[in-house]
């Protein structure tokens, strides 16, 4: 006997999960006095053609933060970290992707489920979340730009999948120090799963 298929139920009931936490978020910088442009609870964000509008609007959020962790010298500790330093150094100024030096930092968050920087002495557990924090929303938006270039290579958007329910549940569970970024990073993919979803399923 085989089981029903069950698979387009879970597409939906997973596109809904996401929703309502965009929905959550939205209610949180309101909350806390946050400015979002183009971006209200009521706004239509499962229109595919707004990724690259958002996209632009994410890395102008983002730049300020690498800067910071920059000063902090961070970058240039370990392996992983001076890769992803090095990627979103290629993103930012429109150059082709390393997408070897890619390949193997997924490799090490498959394997390891976070991305960790090692061996740093931070100042503060509060300095090393938030650093923690920036490191994995910089990979999201190298993974999303990974994933726009590459739309039949679906490993990247796997692993940004992944990285996104660990940031959603540090959301809910921890300080969330960038939930703007957060915020941007969740509605480009929600409408980049709907696109695939559109894509495959016609629905």
């Amino acid at each position: 006997m085989y089981s029903d298929y069950k698979g387009l139920k879970f597409i939906n009931e997973y596109l809904k999960s996401r929703e309502n936490d965009i929905q959550k978020i939205l209610q949180k910088i309101k909350k806390n006095k946050f400015a979002l442009k183009q971006i209200t609870p009521k706004q239509n964000y499962l229109l595919d053609e707004t990724i690259e509008r958002d996209l632009e609007e994410i890395m102008s959020l983002i730049l300020p933060k690498i800067k910071y962790v920059n000063n902090k010298s961070i970058f240039k500790l370990s392996y992983i970290s001076k890769n992803i330093h090095l990627l979103f150094k290629q993103l930012k100024n429109k150059k082709k992707m390393n997408m070897q030096a890619l390949n193997k930092i997924i490799k090490r968050y498959e394997v390891k489920k976070v991305l960790k920087l090692e061996g740093i002495s931070y100042n503060s557990r509060k300095d090393e979340d938030e650093i923690e924090e920036i490191y994995h929303l910089t990979f999201s938006i190298i993974l999303i730009h990974a994933f726009f270039s590459n739309m039949n290579s679906f490993k990247f958007f796997n692993t940004l999948l992944k990285i996104n329910d660990l940031q959603i549940y540090r959301f809910y569970k921890e300080k969330f120090f960038h939930i703007d970024i957060l915020l941007y990073l969740l509605i480009i993919e929600v409408k980049l799963f709907n696109a695939i979803k559109l894509k495959f399923l016609g629905n």
